[in-house]
């Protein structure tokens, strides 16, 4: 083979490699530290009035897949399951999202006995949860 090519291979190896690892410590920068400072969750964001005599209300709990972390909107698929059920029905809907990100299985449960949480759920006509993520996540960096 032609040294030339075989140079140009090793320089897009290597800077992929680097991109690679220039990720990946973005990811774990982001699990170690803010993952460990659990903030509250937003207040839920209301919708208009519906024409109806019920509205329906969505509550979702669970990670930050629910939170909608990484998302340039902050929407999440939360937000655009939202959106299209809002198209669908022609309806508006309340959500209430509870997700925390960074949250394992264990803090849900915890949260899910505080009884704000439980109010919303009981009220929810939907519950959208994501959560495991981050136990799985947890698991691999214990083990490494």
């Amino acid at each position: 083979m032609n040294k030339a090519f075989i140079k140009i291979i090793s320089f897009v190896s290597v800077i992929s490699a680097l991109m690679c690892l220039v990720g990946l410590g973005w990811v774990l920068k982001d699990q170690w530290t803010e993952a460990k400072t659990i903030s509250p969750p937003k207040q839920a964001t209301e919708a208009p009035e519906m024409t109806t005599n019920h509205q329906l209300q969505i509550a979702a709990l669970g990670d930050s897949l629910t939170r909608g972390t990484g998302d340039p909107e902050g929407k999440g698929y939360v937000g655009y399951l939202i959106d299209g059920l809002e198209k669908k029905a022609n309806k508006k809907f309340l959500l209430t999202n509870s997700a925390i990100k960074g949250q394992t299985s264990k803090q849900l449960l915890s949260q899910i006995k505080q009884t704000e949480i439980q109010r919303q759920i009981k009220q929810a006509d939907f519950i959208l949860l994501t959560i495991g993520g981050n136990d799985l996540f947890q698991g691999i960096v214990k083990s490494s």
